[in-house]
């Protein structure tokens, strides 16, 4: 079984899982399986194959886009662009897999000039707290004539489910006429991205959806090596995989709504 398919028949099994514990009465238990129910929809959308996928055209190893956008996305400023970070080198500097992921980044920000861009990732660099991964996107943005106006800073996020959540918080509060994501992050990213921005937003009952993603092929390597095995076999973060974050979130919910 591949790595992607075990990553999806945990989740499915988590949920399957989270059915059982629910409240045995009719009323309460409606309004949870509704919620369920659109997470298992979520999940099973995530083991379907992208037909945008492509190749990289011949000699092009730098930044080629893996997955084409989908034509048709909102022109407006309801359509946000969600860049995910990579761990920064000691000094604060980029590694070249975030670079790839800006140059994808910086495409989207052309085809879709009215969208938000959020630039999603914290503090990684061991000699230099000081220098974030959303911080030094968003400088590369801008130096390359991206609007700054249009580049918000989420410097706090260390796992994809931060990414997540903490986008998501800002996208709330700050820019509320936001209805529609698109992710950037590197090939071996995109999926378990896409899953975990799509079950934040379902957990939290948010409009907001994920249309579509952008991603590059992650550099040869041995940090890169290590974080795509990683996505692969466990989503790994601070607290624990991002899969457990996701569903302990969930089982909060359940207890504040007062279900036991």
């Amino acid at each position: 079984m591949s790595g992607g398919k075990k990553t999806l028949c945990a989740a499915m099994a988590a949920v399957l899982l989270i059915c059982a514990c629910l409240p045995a009465k009719a009323q309460e238990k409606a309004p949870l399986l509704a919620l369920v129910e659109r997470i298992a929809v979520s999940l099973a959308a995530f083991g379907q194959k992208d037909e945008r996928k492509r190749d990289m055209e011949p000699g092009d190893t730098s930044a080629a886009s893996l997955y084409e956008l989908p034509e048709g996305l909102p022109g407006d400023d309801s359509l946000c662009l969600a860049v995910l970070g990579f761990r920064l080198n000691p000094d604060g500097t980029m590694r070249e897999e975030l670079t790839r992921r800006l140059e994808i980044a910086r495409r989207c920000a052309e085809k879709y000039p009215n969208a938000l861009i959020v630039c999603t990732g914290g503090s990684t660099a061991a000699s230099d707290p000081a220098a974030t991964e959303a911080g030094r996107m968003a400088e590369w943005l801008a130096e390359r004539g991206v609007d700054r106006s249009r580049i918000v800073a989420e410097d706090r996020a260390l796992t994809t489910a931060q990414n997540a959540a903490y986008t998501l918080d800002i996208l709330h509060v700050r820019y509320p006429r936001v209805r529609r994501i698109v992710l950037v992050s590197s090939d071996y990213h995109i999926a378990a991205a896409k899953l975990l921005f799509g079950m934040e937003a379902i957990s939290r009952g948010s409009p907001i959806q994920v249309v579509g993603s952008a991603a590059c092929r992650a550099p040869d390597g041995l940090l890169s090596a290590v974080y795509r095995a990683g996505e692969m076999i466990g989503l790994p973060g601070k607290a624990g995989t991002a899969l457990e974050t996701f569903f302990k979130s969930f089982a909060v919910q359940i207890r504040e709504k007062g279900v036991r």
